[in-house]
């Protein structure tokens, strides 16, 4: 580990490289103070090149990922989780903000970074970090609306989820994850009436998940109990269809 360091110090001398080597070093080490410390610097210094945005954005990720893992840790004792679960959510918001932070990366930073703010019970932060996703979509890539969709149902802000789902599909009409999780957040808030709709759609991308009838079938007996006579037992016909 000496001798990586040394070698670190001498080709990397004045760039941000030199200290996210040494930050993985210290890693490796599980020396995670000054790993972060080292990456920290790291950061610091690719900031004021964008040459360096990568490194950026790597090492502000690596941070955010020591953090969220001392938040997630049984053993960490409870103050200390919260404070962990701060400090990542700060990171993450710090990767991104990065310019050019987009794709996977985006989606995935976004969603740790929810997860993060849930686990500091700060759920009014993770509803502003989602509120622009709720009237313009076509922004975002359909992960990241996606993830905030599942980020505002742990949030219990199910109005909120269905509309994300909805948005979901304006990007990507055919994702399977937002067709289902649409028809049960629509189930769970009672909007029986949308969910055939969405299993027709739901079915024809994905026709061997029984689970998808299901739904259906669950949205219809409760559409059963608002009819009488003929357009009831027509109503349990479709049920028993869907439920076969």
């Amino acid at each position: 580990a000496q001798y990586y360091a040394s070698i670190a110090h001498k080709l990397y001398a004045g760039s941000p490289y030199g200290s996210m080597v040494l930050g993985n070093i210290a890693s490796k080490k599980n020396n995670n103070d000054e790993a972060i410390k080292h990456w920290q610097d790291a950061a610091t210094a690719a900031a004021t090149d964008t040459v360096y945005r990568d490194v950026q954005r790597q090492v502000l990720g690596n941070i955010a990922s020591v953090y969220l893992n001392t938040a997630r840790d049984e053993k960490t004792p409870k103050d200390a989780k919260a404070a962990a679960a701060k400090k990542a959510a700060d990171a993450y918001n710090e990767l991104l903000a990065v310019p050019g932070t987009s794709g996977s990366v985006a989606a995935g930073a976004r969603q740790n970074l929810q997860q993060a703010l849930l686990m500091t019970g700060d759920t009014s932060s993770v509803t502003k970090n989602y509120s622009d996703m709720l009237t313009n979509p076509t922004a975002y890539d359909y992960q990241s609306l996606l993830t905030s969709a599942v980020a505002a149902v742990r949030a219990n802000r199910n109005a909120d989820a269905a509309k994300l789902f909805e948005n979901v599909l304006v990007v990507n009409p055919y994702n399977r994850d937002a067709l289902f999780n649409l028809a049960v957040t629509d189930l769970t808030m009672g909007q029986f009436d949308k969910v055939p709709a969405l299993v027709t759609r739901l079915v024809a991308v994905d026709p061997a998940n029984p689970e998808n009838s299901l739904l259906a079938a669950r949205a219809y007996v409760e559409i059963a109990k608002t009819k009488k006579g003929a357009a009831q037992a027509a109503v349990n016909d479709t049920t028993l269809a869907w439920f076969n």
